[in-house]
């Protein structure tokens, strides 16, 4: 497309709500518990990743259809199962990741990397190793999904317009931001990494207080995070 031109959508407006993807989605629960499972299945597997199970579930949904002549004319189901597999997909990547330290795709591989860069070893020992910091990357992995939801809900209109824009511009814009992702400074790194270990500071003395309301004032802090 970036050769040929042209734009992903056609040149228009972008109509309809997000509340009308959110019916037709809670019209097919069952396609979305079924393609939720399928997409851990895959995700737990090293080296499947997303655009595997993006593809192998938009086969198998269209296969199972009793209309797949209907998908890629607009059929919403063609949406719901892949995306649903999707999400399931990217959070099913870091259990071998933090379990084995194998990147089950590309999104956990990079989520490998930048836990190398902050010191954090991933494996069988991850979490009695890395003890708060770990808990709380879990945390902020739950609560990220309150988060994308917002940003779905109230952004999904502006996103759509991606769509529109033509890749003569889209794709230097793309190549760019990637080339300056690719380029940060150690300068920049280091500066994260205090402020990750402020952090780790600041959450192992929250752990502590949480621990001594619920275990009593006979607790011992230092025995339990092994000093």
């Amino acid at each position: 497309m970036a050769e040929k031109g042209g734009v992903i959508a056609e040149p228009g407006r972008v109509t309809g709500h997000v509340s009308e993807g959110v019916a037709e989605t809670l019209r097919h629960p069952f396609v979305v518990v079924k393609n939720a499972v399928l997409g851990v299945v895959l995700g737990v597997i090293p080296g499947v990743g997303i655009n595997i199970t993006n593809f192998t579930v938009y086969l198998l949904e269209k296969r199972s259809s009793k209309d797949p002549d209907s998908f890629g004319t607009g059929n919403p189901l063609g949406v719901i199962a892949p995306e649903t597999a999707n999400s399931a997909c990217v959070s099913a990547e870091l259990v071998p990741a933090f379990a084995l330290g194998i990147p089950g795709g590309a999104t956990s591989g990079i989520f490998l990397a930048a836990m190398n860069i902050y010191g954090l070893r991933p494996g069988y020992t991850f979490f009695s190793e890395a003890g708060p910091v770990a808990w709380a990357l879990i945390a902020g992995l739950f609560f990220s999904q309150f988060i994308f939801f917002l940003m779905g809900v109230f952004g999904a209109g502006w996103f759509a317009k991606v769509t529109l824009v033509p890749p003569a511009v889209l794709v230097p814009v793309i190549m760019a931001l990637s080339f300056i992702g690719g380029m940060v400074r150690p300068k920049f790194v280091r500066g994260r990494d205090y402020r990750a270990f402020v952090w780790h500071r600041r959450l192992r003395a929250a752990k502590r207080k949480f621990s001594r309301c619920l275990l009593g004032p006979g607790y011992d802090p230092g025995a339990a995070d092994g000093g």
